[in-house]
This record gives structure tokens, sequence and C-alpha cells, in this order.
């Protein structure tokens, strides 16, 4: 598990290098994708489906992405697009075509797991973006 979280965190630097994310804010957005990436296995080692556990941690990281936005002045779509890096579901896409070309029927079952966590990922967003943007200032104390 080390492994994957140390290649969750160097995928998402890499993707925010060439996302083009601004040089401070890329160690940030590796932390983002390391984050992301083990709250996923978390729930997935705790028995959620890879579905649930894709939703419960793109919520996670788009309320991470929304803090980090506010806190360091930037767009949250920087940490956002950058940490959902590691959740996007590119082997079930892979096999949906593969499988398709061949004409198996293992396609369906791909496309559908494929579709169902595109759509965990979709509402993971949505769901933080309803908390309301208070929640995410850290109120300075005064004298």
């Amino acid at each position: 598990m080390i492994g994957e979280l140390v290649c969750a965190f160097l995928g998402t630097v890499s993707f925010a290098i060439i996302y083009r994310a601004d040089r401070r804010h890329c160690i940030l957005c590796g932390i983002n994708g390391f984050i992301t990436w083990l709250i996923y296995s978390i729930a997935v080692f705790s028995g959620a489906s890879s579905v649930a556990s894709s939703f419960i941690a793109c919520f996670f990281l788009t309320v991470i992405a929304r803090f980090l936005s506010v806190q360091k002045k930037a767009p949250a779509t920087v940490f956002l697009v950058t940490g959902i890096f590691v959740l996007v579901p590119g082997a079930g896409l892979y096999y949906t075509i593969y499988y398709a070309f061949l004409n198996r029927t293992e396609a369906a079952f791909h496309c559908i797991t494929t579709l169902k966590t595109a759509l965990a990922i979709a509402f993971g967003i949505v769901i933080a973006y309803i908390l309301p943007q208070k929640l995410f200032v850290l109120k300075k104390r005064g004298r």
C-alpha cells in the first residue's frame, strides 16, 4: 500500500506539472492525490465497493481542493483536476473498449462499472460543492 500511495503522490505531481500548475502548488497537488488514494484505499479495505469508495474519496478530494483554494488563493480546479487523476477509471474504459472489439460479453460489465464510477465521481464533486463557502475559510484571531 505504501508503494501505491507513493505512486499516487508522484503521479499527481507529474500531472500537476503537465497541467502547468503553479510550482508552489505542485507539492500540495501531490499531497491531495496521496490523501485521495489513501481515503479510497481505506474505504475499499473497509468493505465498500469501488464505486462507493470513489464517491467517498472524491467528496473528500473536493473538500480539500476547496479548502486549499481558499487558503492558497488559487482556483479550486488546480487541486481538483490534478487530485482526481488517481480516481479516473481508465482501466475500466480500456477493458470496455477491448472486450467490445473482441465482441465479448464482458464489455457490458466493464461499461456499467465504469459509468457507475464516473457518476460517483461527479456526484462526489457536486455534493461537496453544495457545502457553503464559509466552511473553508479559517478565521484569523484578533489581537
